[in-house]
């Protein structure tokens, strides 16, 4: 019983985890980044990225 509450804690991590990941995609930002920052900061995470909002797709500079 012991191991109970690690689990929930655990899979509710998980959870921010994947929510955080999504709503980085669909906002233009790095899935991965939000992904770990949902794991370790949970709800926080989910309010910070849907408080910035959409990324705008920035062309990559050249090099002349």
């Amino acid at each position: 019983m012991e191991f109970v509450p690690f689990i929930f804690i655990a899979i509710v991590a998980v959870v921010f985890a994947v929510i955080c990941r999504n709503m980085a995609v669909s906002r233009n930002r790095n899935p991965t980044t939000w992904a770990a920052l949902g794991f370790v900061f949970g709800i926080l995470a989910v309010i910070a990225i849907s408080i910035m909002g959409h990324q705008s797709q920035r062309p990559a500079p050249s090099i002349r």
